[in-house]
Formats: C-alpha cells, sequence, structure tokens
C-alpha cells in the first residue's frame, strides 16, 4: 500500500459487511475521480489512526480522531461512516478499536471514577469514558452512600438547579447524583447509569421528564426491560400535567404529537408502558384535554 501511495501503483481496498445486510464497500487508488481519491485516504487516515491507538492501548472518542486531522476530514460524518464500515467489516465493536463514541450526557455530583475526579464546584461535566477502565471503582463523597439518583430529561434543568443550588444555604441535592442525558440519552450514559445503581442498588432512582410523548419515550429508554434497560427501578415523579400550583403553563398539543401518541399506542405492545404507568396515564390525561407540559424546576424542588 505504502509503494502504491508514493509511486501511483493500483491500490484496492475491499471491506466485505459482516452483519445481515450483506453490502461491500470498494476503494481504488489512485483514480481519475478526486473525490474517490480523497476517500480511499480518508480511510487509510483512519485506519493509520486506529492503528496508533492500539499500540497505544488507549481509547479515543471519534470526535477526538476526526480533530487529528480536521483537514482532510472536512465532517465528522466522514470519519464517523469510514469507523462504521471498518468496524462493521472487520466484525469488531469499538471498543476493541480502542475507540467511543463521543460523550453527550452530563453528570452533576461530588463523585471519584477512578482517575476521574468530579466536583459540584466545577458545575456539570460530561460523563467520563468508562469503557476502557471496566471495572471502574467509583467513590461518592467520603466514600458515602448517596441519598437519591436523578435523571433528567433536559440539560436546562439541569442547569437551573445547579444555579440554584449555588446560591442557595440550604442544598437540596448536596447528597444525590444528578445525571441528564440531554435528550434521548445515548449508550454510553446509559451504561453510566446502569453502573450507578449497580453499585448503589439500595438507593432510589428518580426520574423527571416532560409530560408529553417525547418524555415518556424518554423514560421507557431508561427504564423499559423490553429494550436495554439501565435502570429497570427508576421511579418516575414529573412533570405532573396538574401539579400543585396556582398558575401552569400548558402548551397545546400539535398534530405531530397526536399522530405520534397514536402510533405509539397501536403499534408498541402494551408491556412497553407497564414500566412507566405514572408517565403514560399522564399521556393520556394530556390527549383527552389536548395540552402538554414541560418540566420546571419547582416540580423537583416541590415534589
Amino acid at each position: 500500500m505504502e509503494n502504491g501511495l508514493k509511486y501511483g501503483d493500483s491500490i484496492t481496498l475491499k471491506l466485505n459487511s459482516t452483519n445481515k445486510q450483506k453490502f461491500t464497500t470498494i476503494l481504488k487508488f489512485p483514480t481519475l475521480n478526486p473525490s474517490k481519491n480523497e476517500k480511499f485516504v480518508i480511510y487509510f487516515r483512519v485506519l493509520k489512526l486506529i492503528y496508533i491507538q492500539l499500540q497505544l492501548n488507549k481509547s479515543i472518542s471519534k470526535r477526538q480522531l476526526y480533530y487529528m486531522d480536521v483537514k482532510l476530514f472536512k465532517r465528522q460524518s466522514n470519519v464517523d461512516n469510514c469507523i462504521d464500515a471498518l468496524s462493521n467489516s472487520f466484525g469488531l465493536p469499538l471498543i476493541n478499536l480502542k475507540l467511543h463514541a463521543s460523550q453527550k450526557g452530563l453528570i452533576f455530583a461530588n463523585l471519584t471514577i477512578d482517575s476521574f475526579n468530579l466536583s459540584k464546584i466545577q458545575g456539570s461535566c460530561l460523563i467520563p469514558n468508562i469503557i476502557s477502565l471496566y471495572p471502574p471503582i467509583i467513590k461518592f463523597e467520603n466514600n458515602e452512600i448517596p441519598n437519591s439518583i436523578i435523571i433528567l430529561e433536559k440539560d436546562a434543568i439541569l442547569s437551573a438547579i445547579i444555579d440554584k443550588e449555588k446560591n442557595s444555604i440550604i442544598k437540596s441535592f448536596n447528597k444525590s447524583i444528578i445525571i441528564t442525558g440531554r435528550g434521548f440519552p445515548d449508550r454510553m450514559t446509559k451504561d453510566f447509569v446502569k453502573l450507578l445503581c449497580q453499585k448503589y442498588n439500595s438507593t432510589p432512582v428518580y426520574g423527571y421528564f416532560d409530560t408529553d410523548i417525547y418524555g415518556l419515550m424518554i423514560a421507557i429508554e431508561y427504564k423499559s426491560k423490553l429494550s436495554y434497560s439501565c435502570s429497570p427501578n427508576l421511579q418516575i415523579k414529573g412533570a405532573l400535567l396538574f401539579p400543585n400550583k396556582r398558575k401552569i403553563d400548558y402548551i397545546p398539543l400539535t398534530d405531530k404529537d397526536t399522530q405520534m401518541i397514536s402510533s405509539q399506542l397501536k403499534n408498541s405492545p402494551f408491556k412497553k408502558f407497564e414500566s412507566v404507568k405514572f408517565q403514560f396515564k399522564e399521556i393520556q390525561r394530556s390527549m383527552f384535554l389536548y395540552v402538554k407540559r414541560e418540566l420546571q424546576i419547582d416540580d423537583i424542588y416541590n415534589h
């Protein structure tokens, strides 16, 4: 291959898929098509960077790999497509290639995970990559057991909690671990939640989500046993469609909302909703009244 790159000898890179959807990626170099030449070089560069990480025995994210040669890669999607094709062809998960998805979820806690020191003084932090450290050593503040593990749908609520905790004398969540997947959680966030739930199996886990179809589906992502359940004991506490307060800001349902709710109720087995009965009832009320409601910080502090 090196001679081909230097002297223009013909090179063919053939990648056969190993999953059920059989396909083959064939790249030739050099060609008269500049875009095809560039695509081949991207694959070659990614292969070389993966080889370096294997030699170093150190895991990096897809995003980090992209920043190693931004000028060549141009877009993150070019790197992602290349990595997926290589992983598929090798029949190996990303972990075996010393790669992992970029972190998405956030955590707010005083927690030590091996060499990672998370502190509430810093505010929220990206959930650390724990795959390469498995099984990691987790220690809560002063080696105590947390009072609760709280899962939030959105990072905006987490930011509001952090601001309130910093400016309050009484710290309501001083002994809690708060996590958000920032919408639908990625696999790394779910793995991390599962690890915490296993480590602190006597600690209650509470979830707070919007009273809409998206909140319902996100809650199922964490709790349902029909998919990858990372927190089967999750207790959903809100948001209530009718909270105990005078002023309530309701949002009218859109046609898309009703279509999605109807589709979920029609096409999903009822067992899918058994684990989220509380929120399922709230969605039924939402459909009847044709309104939905977003989670507010008061829903958490007043519950």
